[in-house]
């Protein structure tokens, strides 16, 4: 990307790879595009990581964005255990590039509610 561009959106497909293992010409489908389903003015990095803080108080937002993270299904059987730890680590690789500055980490650490909710599996992507 040139100096001065900026995305504008991200669109995510997505195709039946059982309907082409079979024979079928390959379908791709708009699965979702991330400035409408978080209803974003923009993508820019500032608007991103104000977006990431939200999810940390807005379960809502964090539940639609860990769907699109989980394969798109509708309620993904791993959503009833993302609670304080998962959601804490999901939300901290979506903000931090720099794993050596825990900053961001500790701002979603102290947004998020400690519901007692500790999981026994905890993904770090």
């Amino acid at each position: 990307m040139k100096t001065g561009e900026t995305v504008r959106d991200s669109l995510t497909y997505s195709m039946n790879l059982t309907l082409a293992n079979a024979g079928a010409d390959p379908v791709f489908e708009l699965t979702y595009s991330a400035k409408d389903a978080y209803a974003l003015p923009d993508l820019s990095p500032a608007t991103w990581t104000d977006t990431v803080y939200k999810m940390a108080t807005d379960t809502e937002l964090f539940d639609e964005f860990y769907r699109h993270q989980r394969s798109f299904w509708a309620e993904p059987a791993e959503l009833a255990w993302c609670q304080t730890e998962c959601r804490t680590n999901q939300l901290c690789f979506a903000v931090s590039g720099d794993r050596t500055d825990d900053e961001p980490c500790q701002r979603i650490r102290a947004l998020i509610p400690d519901n007692g909710n500790v999981t026994s599996y905890e993904h770090d992507f």
